[in-house]
Order: C-alpha cells, then structure tokens, then sequence
C-alpha cells in the first residue's frame, strides 16, 4: 500500500505541474484547456486505491455535490433552449470535486506531502518567472504558447503561462502569501531563511505589479501592512525586528518615491484604478463605465434576472461572460448559490484554523497560514472574476481545498511528526 501512495504522489505533483506548465496554444485552441483538463484528471485513476475519507468529510462532500447539482438542475430547467454544450458547462462541478478528491488522497500519503506540494509550487512559480521574461523580451513566443492575441488589453501586461493577467496574479498571489508569512515568521521567532524569503516575495510582488491586475496589488499591499502592524505591536521591544521592518519600509517607500514618475508611467493601469476607487467613481446604477463598475453593473444585472424568483437560478450562463463571483452565482444558482459558496468558505476557514492550533512544523504553519488568508481574501478578489472556472486554477485551488480536509485526517489519525 505504500508503494502505492508512494506512485500516486508522485504522478499527481507530476501531472500537477504539467496541467499547469502546459502551453495553450490559443491560435489554434482559442484558449480552450482540454488537454490541461485530461492531464489534471490523470491521477484520479488511482484513487480507489489510495483514497480513504472519514465519514464526516464523506457526508459533507456528497451533501454538497447534491446541493450544487439541485441548483444546476434547477437553473437548467428555468433555461430557455438548453443543448449538450450549456448542460455539459454546468456540470464542471463532477471535476472540481475530483480535484478536491485528489487533493485530499495526496495529503494522507506521507507527512512531507506538504513540503512536496509548495517545493513543486515554487518551481511552478520560476516557470512563470521565466515565461515572463521571455514575454517580457520576446513577445512573438508569448502569444504562440499562451496569450490570446485577440485581446488587446493584454498588450501591455504579463500573463506568463496564463492567457489573462489576472489568472496569473491568482496563482501567485498564494506564493507571495506564502513568502510573506515565511518573512514575518523568521522576523517574529528569529528562525527561518530572512533573506531568500525576502527576495522570493519582491520577486512574486513584481511579477504581480507587471499584470497590473489592481485588486490582486491592493490586497497584497493591504495584508502586507496588516500583517507587519501586528507584528510591530507584539514585537516592539526587540530592537532587531524594528530594525530590520524600519529598514524594509524604507527601502520600499524610498524606492517607489525615486522612481515615482518612470513607476506610474510604466503601472498607470494601476495607478489610474486606484485614483478612480479614491475618488469615488463607482457607480451602483447600473450603467457605469470601467472595468469596477462593469463588474457592478453584471451583479445589477444578474439580481435584475433573479428579480421574480430569487431561489432559482437562470441557467447555466454559457454565452454570457460575467466577471464577478457574485454575478456568477446570483445568474447560476441565485440566492442560494451566494449562501452555499459563505457557509462553505466559513467552514473551509474554520478548519485551517483548527489545524493551526495543532503542532505543526514551521513549514507547515506557513503553508496553512498562507492558505488562511488565501481563502479568507477570496471574496475580495472573486470580484475579478470566478477564477475557479478555468481548468489551470480549478485544479490548483480545488487540490487545496482536499489538502486542507486530507490533512486534518492525517493529523487526527496519524499524529504529528515534526
């Protein structure tokens, strides 16, 4: 059995890597993933034979498969002229949750399975470095693997090896919490390597700035100061943690202030986003321009399409591009579909954190820690968008989702080995 484990860990992070590496090909694809999707799927052959759920994960998968499949089969029957391709899109939940199956069973094969996971994550994340540079010098190359050159506002911002900006500032946005918690762990408990977790989070930071993706630059900013304020407040008597922030922030500021014009020249995407939230531009009306009030005006028009009965969705949504979880949800599942997606958040963040308070190692306090907070934030940046839907970042959020579950089992049966 434990060959077995052993040949199904591996095949996952291999497949992991390669749905999520894989060139797209969108002039001949026209940024379809099909082959992402069959590649991700690999691993989920063998888990008749390595997977094992405790009854209470069991019932709580199964209830929420049913749950979601009612709203579909709902929404579906309020559709008007429903055919094979808009049945076949509203059934994308059978693979999503074969993901977090998959995730699941990979936690429980061995108690490094964490540290296997993030060590092929953060190759994952070089991979997109050194697809950005290439971008960045060749674009020819760029759009042939991944970009979409029928989008024009891609011209200007970096995708790497996802065809949307704001897909690739999703993927990193977990490695840069991932490295931040790793930062403030070594500052808060002086153990840990401070300076390549410092260089591996300016590196993420700008690879996120050069997608100008606003939502994703502002969170990072935001929990970055949130996190460094508390820290200043439990560790204000050690001299060498004040040091160490007071130099960083200067560095940072300084920086940013030197280069002020060549930064907003280069980011105007982003500094004009920012000045349009500062100056308060969003219109709740309904017929708003920009890129916020667009995704305003699709929730206005999903609650529109819900009006006479808010319990039921529309349908399944396939030719109608809404940018907002919210829009998405309201259009597919209607009210109920907003409430399955809080309760099962509350209760996703309510597990990390009980296995927070468990004896962890340092490697795994960052992981879930940065998983918290990746999870916590998520109806902030889901206004971008429901990220989840795209066969790349459904298998990475989805397995994450099982990691977090699979390894609450392995805690509570195996014990801890630090």
């Amino acid at each position: 059995m434990v060959t077995v484990q052993k040949i199904y860990s591996s095949i996952f992070l291999t497949c992991f890597f390669i749905s999520i590496a894989a060139p797209i090909f969108p002039g001949a694809t026209g940024g379809m993933m099909y082959h992402v999707l069959l590649i991700s799927l690999l691993p989920a052959v063998m888990l008749p034979w390595v997977l094992k759920m405790k009854m209470q994960f069991l019932l709580s998968f199964l209830l929420s498969i049913f749950i979601v499949l009612v709203m579909t089969c709902a929404a579906l029957a309020n559709e008007d002229g429903v055919n094979i391709a808009s049945f076949s899109s509203s059934l994308k939940i059978f693979y999503f949750g074969i993901y977090v199956l998959m995730g699941y069973a990979y936690v429980t094969c061995s108690n490094r399975s964490v540290e296997l996971f993030y060590n092929t994550y953060f190759w994952l994340i070089m991979v997109c470095i050194i697809v950005g540079l290439i971008e960045l010098t060749v674009p020819s190359i760029s759009y042939l693997l991944y970009k979409r050159e029928s989008m024009e506002i891609l011209d200007d911002k970096l995708s790497s090896i996802f065809n949307t900006t704001y897909h690739l500032a999703f993927f990193l946005f977990f490695g840069y919490l991932y490295y931040l918690q790793a930062f403030v762990s070594s500052l808060q408990n002086s153990k840990g390597k401070l300076l390549p977790c410092f260089i591996m989070l300016m590196a993420i930071i700008s690879v996120i700035l050069l997608t100008q993706s606003r939502m994703f630059v502002m969170m990072a900013a935001l929990i970055a100061v949130f996190l460094f304020c508390v820290l200043m407040l439990k560790r204000i008597n050690k001299p060498n943690v004040l040091l160490s922030l007071t130099v960083v922030v200067i560095v940072v500021c300084g920086t940013v202030i030197a280069f002020w014009d060549s930064f907003s020249a280069k980011f105007y995407y982003i500094v004009y986003g920012i000045d349009f939230l500062l100056s308060g531009q969003l219109d709740f009306s309904g017929d708003g321009i920009g890129s916020f009030n667009t995704r305003i005006n699709q929730i206005i028009f999903s609650i529109d399409q819900i009006h006479n009965n808010p319990f039921v969705g529309v349908g399944s949504g396939k030719d109608i591009y809404l940018e907002s979880l919210y829009a998405y949800l309201l259009y597919k599942y209607a009210v109920p579909g907003l409430v399955f997606y809080f309760v099962a958040l509350y209760f996703l963040v309510k597990k990390i954190n009980s296995i927070l308070r468990m004896r962890i190692s340092l490697k795994e306090d960052v992981f879930f820690k940065a998983s918290y907070w990746f999870f916590l934030l998520s109806p902030l940046y889901f206004l971008s968008g429901p990220l989840f839907e795209v066969p790349k970042l459904s298998l990475f959020f989805f397995v994450l989702i099982g990691m977090v579950y699979g390894y609450d089992k392995l805690e509570k049966s195996n014990g801890k080995n630090d």
